[in-house]
């Protein structure tokens, strides 16, 4: 089992199997069969894992949550799953994941549109003290670039933050398209989980970025790191309130009572969030329509437009 974890495919997954693998690790269970995982394997992982801590890059230690744990094992059934589906084992997984461990509680911060400018303006390092050299405010944009990637693909797509860090307009990807504009958010070859990853319309302000970009859009394996001190410089909360998941809550939730004021929530901004799939029985939910998420896309044009305005360079070629 060990072999194949580490040599999996499935790029999102990578930080979640590697306390899977740790566990082999740790436990010489190297040569462990996927067949032989079970509700009684994942209990003692699972007490193994709520026993180790996570230490950060700057040495910083914390608690292992439940739900990162349930997120470990989770991503262990997709992988044992996805590899019976290509039929490299005989049987599907046989352990089991309530959805609610996995979700947790769910956040109830949300950015504001003056908030949201204000994580812009220091992705682009706008904002400084007065004594600051040119030479440091040059470190502090090379240093936050990838998190203001991660910014302009959140609030443009709403997406996962999975689906944002996997997102690569290379020719293999599959998932960015000149031609008419359109940007796949499942990349090719990878098979849509329950998680579904929708087909959107790149608004125009992303367009020159993504004709201009040469493979994954976030360049770093993580952003968790940036968002964190970030969402620390301008005063969010935390305790799991203001995780890289902010972005794309924020920007649907300051969109959603305008899509609602016509009707068009339940069609585009859920599809927008991937949390129904396309039906051709609506227009507006019909892949490559000329109506496919127009209102959705038009609104998110628009906010962008007024972060632009006020962080200048925030869709900007540099």
């Amino acid at each position: 089992m060990a072999e194949y974890l580490e040599s999996t495919d499935y790029e999102a997954a990578t930080a979640r199997l590697a306390h899977v693998l740790a566990y082999l690790e740790a436990k010489g269970l190297e040569d462990a069969r996927c067949d032989e995982i079970n509700d009684a394997w994942v209990k003692k992982f699972r007490k193994w894992a709520s026993g180790v801590d996570i230490v950060s890059p700057t040495g910083k230690i914390r608690k292992r949550s439940p739900t990162t744990v349930a997120a470990s094992v989770s991503m262990l059934r997709t992988a044992i799953n996805q590899a019976f589906e290509s039929r490299k084992l005989l049987h599907r997984a046989a352990i089991s994941v309530k959805k609610s461990e996995i979700e947790g509680k769910s956040p109830w911060f949300r950015a504001s549109e003056s908030q949201i400018i204000g994580m812009f303006r220091y992705a682009l390092a706008l904002d400084f003290p007065e004594n600051s050299s040119d030479k440091q405010i040059q470190k502090w944009k090379r240093e936050r670039s990838n998190l203001l990637q991660y910014l302009r693909l959140g609030v443009a797509t709403w997406a996962r933050p999975d689906a944002i860090m996997d997102f690569s307009t290379s020719e293999e990807a599959e998932q960015w398209n000149p031609g008419n504009g359109y940007i796949e958010l499942n990349p090719f070859g990878r098979e849509q989980s329950e998680k579904y990853r929708p087909l959107v319309r790149a608004p125009r302000q992303l367009i020159p970025l993504l004709n201009e970009n040469v493979g994954k859009f976030v360049k770093s394996a993580s952003v968790r790191t940036a968002f964190r001190q970030m969402a620390s410089t301008l005063g969010f909360p935390d305790k799991g309130q203001s995780g890289e998941k902010l972005i794309r809550r924020s920007t649907a939730s300051l969109i959603r009572p305008l899509l609602e004021s016509n009707g068009a929530w339940e069609s585009q901004g859920r599809l927008m969030l991937g949390h129904i799939r396309p039906n051709v029985s609506d227009k507006y939910a019909t892949p490559y329509h000329e109506d496919y998420l127009v209102d959705a896309l038009r609104l998110t044009e628009e906010l962008i437009d007024r972060i632009e305005a006020a962080a200048p360079g925030a869709f900007s070629l540099n």
